[in-house]
């Protein structure tokens, strides 16, 4: 399992956290791969670039795993291009 943070509105981490953990804010959200947003995160995801600091965020999330093709060890970064969607 790879996680890594994101900062999001504390109302929407609240609700996350709420639905998807049962307000357990000890562990990763982990979200369905049934879910749009599990397949938004895949599509998103990119390797890290060298000259970046570890993730901060309010919020830590489980990166999906999805076969081979984008491993979450080397494609565990989302940028702030990611933002805008």
């Amino acid at each position: 399992m790879v996680t890594t943070k994101i900062n999001i509105k504390p109302h929407l981490k609240e609700y996350l956290v709420g639905r998807w953990n049962n307000f357990d804010e000890k562990t990763p959200v982990q979200f369905p791969n049934r879910l749009d947003i599990y397949h938004l995160i895949w599509d998103l995801m990119t390797k890290r670039p060298v000259n970046c600091q570890i993730d901060s965020g309010n919020l830590e999330i489980v990166l999906p795993e999805r076969g081979g093709i984008k491993d979450p060890r080397y494609y565990n970064y989302l940028s702030i291009k990611s933002n805008v969607v």
